[in-house]
């Protein structure tokens, strides 16, 4: 399969893959500011979420393929590695009784030889649930907004009446190897960063700056 043609990384992918971007265990504190009162977030809020990371089948903890900058350095070229590209998974958790809706937002980035290049196209990770153009009734799935801001959207309002975390798996099995190889450049690296986002169902228009929520467009 020819290869698709490289392109300098949008701006949004040039945040520095570092500071803001955590690999697991993040939720914004999106009603304070500072660290020093951060911690009354979900008191006020009434939700707690975050991100969890893993590969299959692995014997090393996450942290152990985790860059300085706390993104996750990927094999894309060995299948049998432990941190190969196809074996990892993510899954949001949420618990709380407070409303709210969640995002988890996916960067890549490609480094050779200390030049950062960026693929046309995205990692063909398998979705669970993935959100269809076609689908109605039955909201709790993931839509697929990546093309316009790197994000997958939960597409429906998360609201639990108890203190158990519901887990949302989000990167499951189904990774499309050979659709990898295609627009893998050759001979790069490959990390990745996450973050996971829930805000009040009546803040997203503030803090996501949007008016309509992206399956609702």
């Amino acid at each position: 399969m020819k290869k698709l043609k490289l392109r300098r990384p949008p701006a949004a992918v040039l945040i520095a893959l570092a500071a803001v971007l955590v690999i697991a265990s993040i939720t914004l504190a999106w009603l304070t500011v500072g660290d020093a009162i951060t911690n009354r977030q979900f008191g006020l809020s009434n939700f707690d979420a975050y991100a969890e990371l893993s590969f299959e089948g692995a014997v090393n903890p996450i942290s152990h393929y985790q860059n300085p900058d706390k993104s996750l350095n990927v094999n894309v070229t060995n299948a049998a590695a432990e941190n190969y590209i196809g074996k990892l998974r993510v899954t949001a958790n949420y618990k709380g009784k407070g409303s709210a809706y969640l995002r988890v937002k996916v960067l890549q980035q490609w480094e050779k030889g200390g030049e950062i290049l960026q693929a046309d196209s995205f990692i063909p990770f398998g979705i669970a649930t993935p959100y269809g153009a076609s689908d109605s009734g039955d909201q709790r799935k993931w839509f697929y907004n990546r093309k316009n801001d790197f994000c997958f959207y939960y597409a429906t309002v998360l609201k639990l009446d108890n203190n158990s975390f519901q887990a949302l798996p989000l990167i499951i099995s189904g990774f499309d190897g050979d659709k990898m190889k295609a627009i893998s450049p050759s001979g790069a690296n490959l990390s990745l960063a996450f973050t996971l986002e829930a805000v009040q169902v009546d803040r997203y228009p503030q803090f996501w700056h949007m008016e309509t929520l992206p399956w609702e467009s």
